[in-house]
């Protein structure tokens, strides 16, 4: 059954010192503005990928870095590249090799680099590419845009020559493809969006099948137009993530949604933050099967920060991580470690120059070495740490509920606060570290509490 479900939900995790193998740098390894696309990860590192100006014109990059971040080598590409473009994509093989796409360039869009970054052959189809997916049965698909048509095109990932291209996609007004899967039976699920460019676009689902010779649609309907901005399959049931078209003087809603093997919706759930922009973009499954996604987040006072959150796969909220440094930081990409922790690629906008930035945290989002989010104003917590109880002291009168997580950022009670005071028994927690969150109807704020019986 068909089912919309809306949720406001907002759980700020403090980005604590307790983290192991975490980190957030930059890289002022280039002479001018660099911009971190991709994140690629290996058994030994990361590898980053995006286009910076050298030598007066726009080069491709490729910094290898060790697990811990530290530059191993870096390469830099002249495609011809005319600017730095507004899409890239990316993808590997079992052997570790790397397909990826750019745009703005008259010559190539599309570049097979071997693990250590040697070129392996670069190609120019008369398209912009906007996905790249590397198949299990050995093919390579990209996902094209030719002002307002879309397809899919089958490739020879050892030459990188055309094998077979679907049926076309076509509308009266310029089309993109955003996301791109596969489901276990090899139909290929593209989502397709008009008019992205001002954010004001809708997105609609196609479902291919293997050959490529049928398409059946089917999209997401809202009062307002969505954009679909990441895919994965779980259980042949596809994950999106996106945001609501944008406005004048907010940009704050975005939504995770779920779709069957046909295209119907089982749930859709809407985010709003009480930020001046907060979207989503990109997300992972993490190993317990639940929703890790990518987006920016700023306000009047702090004008660029990295936003992480974690969800069930019901779209319900886990916990959120917002990671800064002392420049505005913007994320581009996310993947998964070997770990179970995240890593995200992006740029930090510094006085004199952009440069590429490597976020690696844990399980939970959390990080060592960015700005602490101030504890909450509103709440006197003693003692803290707490052996065998803790209060809770306001500034006013509250009517609420606490929340109290784990690192994990599961939920492990919840009471609720009527007054100005109210005391909690910490004997009902194992010792260690957790997260409290204060919930009223006009706010939420968050801190942190540590248990030592």
């Amino acid at each position: 059954m068909k089912k919309i479900i809306f949720t406001i939900v907002l759980t700020f995790a403090v980005i604590g010192s307790f983290a192991q193998n975490t980190f957030m740098k930059s890289y002022n390894d280039f002479e001018n503005d660099a911009w971190g696309d991709q994140v690629i990860v290996s058994v030994d590192g990361y590898l980053i990928s995006g286009v910076c100006l050298k030598d007066n014109i726009y080069q491709l990059f490729l910094m290898k870095t060790d697990l811990y971040g530290n530059k191993q080598w870096l390469n830099y590409y002249d495609f011809d590249i005319t600017d730095h473009g507004n899409w890239s994509t990316s993808d590997k093989d079992d052997d570790n090799n790397i397909y990826m796409a750019f745009e703005n360039s008259s010559t190539t869009n599309l570049v097979k680099f071997s693990p250590t970054g040697e070129t392996q052959w670069a190609v120019k189809f008369p398209d912009n590419i906007y996905q790249v997916k590397y198949m299990d049965n050995g093919e390579l698909l990209i996902a094209v845009s030719q002002g307002n048509s879309v397809k899919i095109k089958r490739v020879d990932p050892g030459t990188g020559s055309l094998i077979a291209e679907s049926v076309p996609i076509t509308s009266t007004t310029p089309l993109i493809t955003t996301t791109m899967s596969v489901l276990s039976d090899n139909t290929i699920v593209l989502s397709v969006s008009s008019n992205v460019w001002n954010n004001a676009g809708a997105s609609t689902l196609y479902y291919f099948t293997p050959d490529l010779s049928t398409v059946n649609s089917s999209g997401l309907q809202y009062s307002e137009s969505v954009v679909h901005r990441s895919s994965s399959v779980i259980n042949d049931e596809l994950i999106s993530v996106g945001h609501i078209a944008q406005y004048a003087t907010t940009d704050n809603r975005s939504y995770v949604s779920k779709y069957d093997t046909s295209g119907s919706v089982d749930f859709a759930n809407l985010i709003l933050y009480p930020s001046r922009v907060a979207r989503l973009s990109k997300h992972v499954i993490n190993y317990q099967d639940q929703i890790v996604a990518l987006g920016e987040y700023s306000t009047s006072d702090i004008p660029g920060m990295v936003l992480l959150r974690g969800m069930t796969l019901d779209g319900d909220s886990l916990w959120t991580s917002l990671l800064t440094m002392n420049e505005m930081v913007k994320g581009y990409d996310l993947k998964m470690t070997n770990d179970g922790g995240y890593v995200v690629t992006g740029r930090t906008f510094a006085v004199s120059k952009e440069m590429p930035l490597l976020i690696k945290t844990n399980a939970a989002g959390l990080i060592v070495g960015s700005k602490q989010i101030s504890q909450p104003d509103n709440i006197l917590v003693y003692p803290n740490p707490a052996s065998d109880q803790v209060v809770f002291e306001f500034v006013e009168k509250t009517n609420g509920s606490i929340i109290v997580t784990d690192l994990s950022g599961h939920k492990c009670i919840e009471f609720e606060v009527n007054g100005l005071s109210t005391v909690f028994d910490t004997r009902q927690l194992e010792q260690g570290v957790y997260f409290y969150t204060l919930k009223t109807d006009s706010s939420v704020s968050t801190g942190k509490l540590l248990i030592n019986h």
